[in-house]
């Protein structure tokens, strides 16, 4: 059988140096659940997505969109890349 291998935005984010780097692994962390948007960045994961789609229910929307909002303002500057799914 053939090698399935990611390529382009999907596969690669920007290093520290400026290089590209390969995202091997992604966190999908639920957005309504702030312990869970706390722990994420330190998983050792390539890249965390902060999930606001399907990981919340529609009635926790709004309090899920500010928690993630406060998570994103608490983050280190070294962290690894993180993104919203919305």
């Amino acid at each position: 059988g053939g090698h399935l291998r990611a390529a382009g935005a999907d596969a690669q984010t920007a290093g520290a140096a400026g290089g590209l780097i390969a995202m091997r692994s992604l966190l999908f962390a639920p957005g309504g659940s702030a312990k869970m948007l706390a722990k994420a960045p330190d998983s050792g994961a390539d890249a965390v997505i902060f999930d606001l789609e399907d990981s919340v229910q529609p009635a926790g929307k709004a309090a899920a969109r500010d928690l993630v909002a406060e998570a994103l303002r608490q983050r280190a500057a070294n962290a690894v890349p993180i993104y919203v799914r919305i």
